[in-house]
């Protein structure tokens, strides 16, 4: 039997940020799907470095990647026994509110890209994510 660690992650940093972190819980299972939902993109939060983001999400699980200051990026990945699957990326800001939502419907595997710039409260959005972050200027 061949047993899958559930998560690959890849978070790369334009500069070194203390304050940013991953939470995933890995799973061993051997009923995991080897492919989940594929997130990639970048965030840039009022003028402070770019964050870009790789992660495979398997079906049915959430990802949650802090970006500081209380800012979040959560995705998390279709399952396979939603009766309307969909997958979804949400950033929310310090007081915990959503900023923005993006759900893409059908199931894993599956890919969502998209880069954020959260400016002063206010959130652009571009998606499919293009190959140069979008700025607060």
């Amino acid at each position: 039997m061949h047993v899958r660690t559930s998560y690959t992650a890849l978070v790369a940093v334009s500069a070194l940020l203390g304050s940013i972190s991953l939470a995933m819980a890995p799973i061993a299972n051997a009923n995991t799907e080897a492919d989940g939902t594929k997130f990639w993109g970048s965030v840039q939060r009022d003028d402070a470095h770019i964050v870009s983001y790789y992660l495979t999400v398997p079906p049915g699980e959430t990802a949650t990647l802090t970006l500081g200051n209380g800012y979040r990026l959560e995705m998390r990945a279709a399952s396979s026994d939603d009766a309307n699957p969909a997958s979804s990326i949400k950033v929310y800001d310090k007081s915990k509110q959503p900023l923005h939502e993006r759900t893409q419907d059908g199931q894993s595997p599956m890919n969502v890209s998209g880069s954020y710039a959260i400016c002063s409260g206010s959130v652009v959005f571009i998606s499919p994510a293009p190959t140069e972050a979008p700025t607060c200027d």
